[in-house]
């Protein structure tokens, strides 16, 4: 079990919510709908491309934030997310 799908068994567990195996993994976006999603070239797109490509939770891996050149768009973006990120981390 990947550090992620341990979070949302909490989450789900503290909202009572029955947890489903299915919500830990998924079919990805057929290719005739991720035009519907931002491309690689636009900002985030990334995250969009790897998501819609996705099928579950993968093991955390954040090179990116240990990137002293990060952008300050993305810096600003992990600012404003950060009391939120941090009040959902007490369920893990």
């Amino acid at each position: 079990m990947f550090v992620s799908e341990k979070a949302l068994r909490k989450f789900c567990t503290a909202l009572e919510i029955d947890y489903q195996d299915t919500m830990a993994h998924w079919v990805p976006v057929p290719v005739d709908q991720k035009d519907q999603f931002p491309g690689d070239d636009e900002p985030f797109g990334h995250s969009y491309v790897d998501a819609t490509g996705s099928v579950g939770f993968l093991p955390l891996s954040k090179p990116h934030l240990k990137d002293p050149t990060m952008a300050a768009p993305v810096k600003a973006c992990i600012e404003h997310g950060m009391p939120v990120y941090l009040k959902l981390k007490q369920f893990c």
